[in-house]
């Protein structure tokens, strides 16, 4: 089955996705105010949901910049995310290997010991698996200047495996480090690198000219008024729909993408793609925009309210639910999916989703938020929530009727501590990024920290053991 025009028109006449006109972005841009999802989760704490874990260790410190992770055939596999280009940034003449693949050896660990820095086998734990190639690839043009370099890939996050078309998935934007601050180009991108023909291809591909983003227009965020770029009615794939693309996953016979700077969550049909490596970009289509219809916690079914959610950052998958983590309105929520991997949709066309978790939103006075990150499901069904500004992973078991609270930043009380404090267990001040539960029971998370004491290359991944010690008593406590 394709997806057709007609499936966009449906998505266009339910007040979802709102064409361009005469210079009016299609999208809105990030907003300032932030709807308050707390305010629908129930006071007072609920029972702790796992014990936190008390250890932490390094696996490598020879990945610049990690990013996502997969699992592909019993190897970890890890992108580079590559450094902002320019003033302020990594020097021109450094080779950051952005958009890079590397296996990582998980038999190499050592326990974190404040303080102390990686020893000689976690520095030396990668060889390289993949190297991006032009094209698809935008690559770094270190013989310019960094302000005239408007063609240059970034992968930023994502590293997703699907085991059917046996493809690795990444998203990339692309940016550059000026002296008046970051400035993002138009050339975000979905790759796979396909393990059948060991080559990359293109899922979606944005293209910066006169006729699409002008010059001009490359500041520091690009207006919504150029994504998408392209009338699937006229023209063929790859579209782009995906301004900042930043988490996705494979579901059934789809790729969902989440796009955090135009709201959207788009859908790729992979069906070509699994059988036939040299198949072209994939049909697409925007299926969620910046609205969804919210269960309120104990409504038994019959209480919901229309909600603006805003930033789709991370998606995961986990039974017949897919999940999705908002980094501006800092939530999770997740919808059902059918047997295909399909959104299911409520007769009036609409998208019904459960509360799962909440966090601390973006606040425009404060200029911040707790910065979701990345959301990551054990085979249990367990949920780690990865939050970038106090350095954090959320540990939960799902349950529409009392979502967590997460958000410790304010005088509320948090439904539970974290499972991993990374600043505590570290020794210092520190962040998390994308996180992933491999099949070894362990917990595996990816820093910017530089663990290595000396250079200017960062990135460092550690790893915590999941354990057994899940309490399952979801009792309000008083």
């Amino acid at each position: 089955m394709m997806l057709r025009t007609a499936a966009l028109a449906a998505f266009v006449a339910m007040g979802a996705f709102v064409p361009a006109a005469s210079g009016q972005a299609p999208y809105p841009a990030k907003q300032e105010r932030v709807e308050d999802f707390a305010a629908l989760v129930p006071k007072g704490p609920i029972s702790n949901v796992a014990a936190p874990a008390r250890t932490l260790e390094r696996v490598t410190t020879a990945v610049p910049w990690a990013r996502g992770m997969a699992f592909v055939d019993g190897q970890m596999i890890v992108l580079s995310r590559g450094r902002h280009r320019g003033e302020g940034g990594v020097s021109a003449e450094l080779v950051d290997h952005a958009g890079t693949l590397w296996r990582v050896d998980r038999s190499v660990c050592e326990a974190v010991i404040p303080g102390e820095h990686a020893g000689p086998a976690v520095r030396s734990n990668a060889t390289v698996f993949a190297e991006p190639t032009s094209p698809p690839f935008a690559l770094y043009r270190h013989d310019r200047p960094a302000a005239d370099d408007i063609l240059m890939d970034r992968p930023y996050c994502t590293l997703v495996y699907d085991h059917a078309s046996r493809n690795l998935f990444i998203c990339a934007y692309s940016g550059a480090e000026l002296a008046s601050g970051f400035r993002k180009h138009a050339t975000d991108a979905v790759h796979r690198y396909d393990l059948r023909d060991r080559s990359w291809h293109v899922v979606e591909r944005h293209h910066p000219g006169a006729a699409v983003v002008p010059r001009e227009a490359l500041e520091a965020v690009i207006s919504n008024v150029y994504y998408p770029h392209h009338d699937p009615a006229t023209n063929p794939p790859p579209h782009g729909w995906a301004n900042g693309a930043d988490g996705c996953v494979a579901v059934g016979r789809f790729l969902y993408v989440a796009a955090k700077d135009n709201h959207l969550v788009v859908q790729y049909d992979l069906e070509a793609i699994r059988r036939d490596p040299a198949a072209p970009s994939p049909p697409s289509r925007p299926v969620l925009g910046d609205r969804l219809i919210i269960g309120l916690p104990g409504g038994g079914g019959g209480g919901e309210r229309s909600m603006e959610v805003l930033g789709p950052s991370a998606v995961a998958h986990h039974g017949d639910h897919l999940y999705i983590g908002y980094r501006t309105s800092s939530v999770v929520v997740r919808m059902p999916v059918d047997d295909e991997g399909d959104i299911v949709r409520r007769p009036d066309g609409q998208v019904a989703a459960d509360l799962i978790a909440v966090f601390e939103p973006w606040d425009s006075r404060t200029r911040r938020s707790g910065n979701l990150y990345d959301i990551a499901i054990s085979p249990s069904g367990e949920l780690f929530v990865s939050m970038g500004t106090e350095g954090r992973v959320w540990r939960l078991t799902p349950d529409p009727a009392h979502p967590f609270y997460g958000n410790d930043q304010t005088a509320r009380q948090t439904s539970a501590p974290p499972f991993l404090d990374m600043s505590a267990l570290a020794g210092r001040k520190t962040g998390c990024n994308n996180i992933a539960v491999g099949d070894d029971g362990y917990l595996y998370v990816s820093t910017r920290n530089n663990d290595n004491g000396e250079g200017e290359m960062h990135g460092t991944i550690y790893r915590a053991r999941i354990g057994d010690g899940v309490i399952t008593d979801r009792s309000t406590a008083e």
